[in-house]
């Protein structure tokens, strides 16, 4: 009414920080839920026929964080073959470096894969499943 505060609060006036404005940006942009499920595997790139060990840490069924060597060469929209090797086969996967974090000892490349068969999509989940069924069981609700 005319001549009454109003003590509203809209979204648009809560000034976010930066980690909380990019927390909301990537749960907007994020298609899949992450499961807390080491997977090891090995990277090739399209220059090398020498593969890489790694491991990743997050895997969701559109991709996944990947721990390397401090001494791995990446770059931001690198191109990689990522070889998922679960215990009941090896999963060929195209992937695409989104993002990078650099540590004293390591580095943590977000990969998105690129034009994964379903089938594969229901082998991830099938070795969530088998394995680690109490990340399952703590983002159902997600899903």
């Amino acid at each position: 009414p005319p001549g009454k505060k109003c003590k509203c609060i809209f979204w648009a006036n809560i000034d976010l920080s930066g980690k909380q404005r990019y927390n909301r940006m990537m749960n907007v942009a994020r298609k899949f839920v992450r499961f807390s499920a080491p997977v090891y595997l090995k990277v090739t790139t399209p220059d090398s026929p020498q593969s890489v060990s790694a491991i990743a840490k997050d895997v969701s069924l559109g991709g996944a964080k990947i721990i390397f060597d401090k001494a791995f060469m990446v770059e931001r929209e690198n191109m990689f073959s990522l070889f998922l090797l679960l215990p009941e086969k090896t999963l060929p996967i195209a992937g695409k470096v989104m993002w990078i974090k650099e540590y004293s000892d390591r580095k943590e490349v977000g990969m998105s894969f690129l034009n994964m068969p379903d089938a594969y999509k229901e082998d991830i989940y099938n070795h969530i499943f088998k394995y680690h069924r109490g990340e399952i069981t703590k983002k159902w609700w997600q899903m």
